[in-house]
């Protein structure tokens, strides 16, 4: 029963890391081609760990991340705008 579920979490992992790898544009990855940890990831638990801790970046840049609209100067100017208007 033990054999079973370390062969099931190898298939599952390895798909994960499969998909993940073809989804990842491909100025995401680090270290190596795309092609290469598509081979690399097929070898059961060594490949998708190498992938998943060495082949992207997993930090958003901090630059990407919503604002809400009273931390947006846009938003502010045009609300300002608005007030100047309506009195």
């Amino acid at each position: 029963m033990l054999l079973i579920a370390i062969y099931l979490g190898a298939v599952a992992l390895t798909t994960w890391a499969l998909l993940d790898v073809a989804q990842t544009p491909p100025e995401a990855i680090h270290s190596l081609s795309k092609g290469a940890w598509a081979l690399l990831v097929v070898v059961p638990f060594v490949g998708p760990g190498a992938w998943f801790v060495l082949g992207t970046a997993r930090r958003p840049d901090r630059d990407t991340r919503p604002i809400g609209p009273d931390d947006d100067p846009d938003f502010l100017r045009t609300l300002g705008q608005r007030q100047d208007g309506q009195d």
